[in-house]
């Protein structure tokens, strides 16, 4: 039986068992009445999905610009390999291109979280359609995908979008992935800082469906202010929430630009990275930075130090990998 990461496919059955019987749902984690299967011999693994880093330890993703290549831009000068690599793919990318990606990362040594936006308004995608799409994806057994459905949302209620429809599309995801078992796909949502800041005069819960089934929660977050990024005014907000439902968090995105000195990014990017370390074990799973931005100051780039810095992260001996 094919194993990654310390799981057997044997979990899979397992999981989507628990997901067909929706009334053992409990906040995006389950509880059954029957035991799960025997793990394999060796040290204790993820608890609550696959791919997921113990106490202590987070991902170092990155969103590298177009044009760029991560072993040069990255994993060289680091001398350690990305722990994610966060990929968005266009409507117009054939299903079997996206595995094909999925599979020379997971080769490669890094987890990949990808994304992809539907051609068609929310409310017409089909639990078919979206089984198609991602079917040959489920079939990977070399390693984990992360994945997200439309992420920031937030952004693209027009065209007659509206939240209920998005809700629905995630939990025909849901649905979808459950016919699809066993597999290997780990389904989140990817939500903005921003919507749990009260001048966006949003409501997080009005995002939150239990029956999406979701094994962790997404944000993108950035800091225009010259501080680390866990100064956000929502940023206490964001972790009441994710721990309110029981899930994890990942930052699909994170990105600073000092706006007084750019010179200072590498000093408020490890204050960040020691604070999500220290945030592990309640909270944070991944860090993937938007390294790819019109705006430079956004880029790693900006100065010498931040690249360097961002390398340094990479290599750092709580960066995780699903290969660990």
């Amino acid at each position: 039986m094919d194993r990654w990461w310390g799981w057997d496919l044997s979990y899979h059955y397992f999981r989507a068992g628990q997901r067909r019987r929706r009334n053992l749902r409990v906040i995006g984690r389950n509880v059954s009445p029957f035991d799960p299967p025997a793990l394999p011999e060796g040290p204790p693994g993820p608890t609550n999905f696959p791919g997921e880093p113990p106490t202590g330890k987070l991902y170092v993703g990155v969103r590298e610009s177009a044009g760029d290549n991560v072993v040069t831009r990255y994993e060289t000068p680091a001398g350690a390999v990305l722990g994610v690599h966060r990929m968005f793919f266009q409507t117009s990318q054939s299903d079997a291109t996206m595995a094909a990606v999925c599979e020379a990362e997971l080769a490669a040594g890094r987890l990949p979280w990808m994304s992809f936006k539907t051609p068609t308004p929310w409310s017409t995608v089909t639990q078919s359609y979206l089984e198609n799409r991602i079917g040959v994806i489920a079939d990977i057994t070399s390693g984990p995908v992360w994945l997200t459905v439309w992420h920031e949302p937030e952004n693209d209620l027009t065209g007659g979008n509206t939240i209920a429809d998005w809700l629905t599309m995630q939990e025909n995801t849901r649905a979808a992935l459950d016919n699809l078992a066993p597999h290997n796909i780990v389904f989140a949502p990817v939500f903005m800082s921003f919507t749990w800041n009260p001048a966006s005069g949003r409501d997080p819960d009005d995002w939150w469906t239990p029956d999406a089934g979701w094994d962790f929660v997404g944000v993108d977050a950035y800091n225009s202010d010259p501080e680390p990024l866990h100064d956000l005014p929502p940023w206490p907000a964001i972790l009441a929430w994710v721990d309110a439902h029981d899930l994890k968090l990942g930052l699909g995105e994170w990105g600073i630009d000092p706006v007084v000195s750019s010179a200072s990014k590498h000093i408020y990017m490890q204050q960040t990275w020691d604070d999500l370390v220290a945030e592990t074990s309640p909270h944070i799973i991944c860090a993937a930075y938007y390294d790819s931005s019109a705006a430079e100051d956004w880029r790693l780039s900006s100065t010498g130090q931040g690249l360097a810095k961002f390398r340094e992260l990479m290599a750092d001996a709580n960066a995780y990998h699903y290969t660990d």
